[in-house]
């Protein structure tokens, strides 16, 4: 006998399967899952923000051991821009002898221009203030 797909299913023509066997498990064993997956996403999180504040704190620790503030003519200039740029505290200037690009870093409120020195040897040292 064909089936009416049209129509409503009614007595003999419904089918009923079961497509996960068990199914009516399946609730409570979400429920009783969701702690544990709750625990290690949190552990997971805390394990990446611990590294991440590790690897601060050394990059931070080489900074201060690997670099020197730049000399004076360096720190006026510097000034002079901040007052031009209307900045309240000038930042320390910092050189170093690393191979990195010059960045600004700030940590605990204390904002630090970062400058290669090999950038400084390259550079004509001519500037107006």
């Amino acid at each position: 006998m064909p089936l009416d797909i049209d129509g409503p299913i009614t007595g003999t023509d419904a089918i009923v399967f079961d497509a996960i066997p068990g199914s009516e498990r399946s609730p409570a064993l979400w429920e009783q899952s969701k702690p544990v997956i709750l625990l290690v996403w949190l552990m997971g999180s805390g394990f990446i923000l611990i590294w991440s504040l590790v690897r601060v704190y050394r990059f931070d620790r080489l900074l201060r051991t690997e670099s020197e503030i730049a000399p004076p003519d360096l720190q006026a200039m510097a000034a002079g821009i901040a007052g031009r740029l209307g900045l309240k505290p000038v930042p320390t200037i910092r050189t170093t002898r690393a191979q990195l690009s010059p960045l600004v870093w700030w940590v605990s409120g204390k904002v630090r221009v970062v400058i290669p020195q090999s950038l400084f040897d390259q550079m004509d040292v001519q500037y107006s203030q």
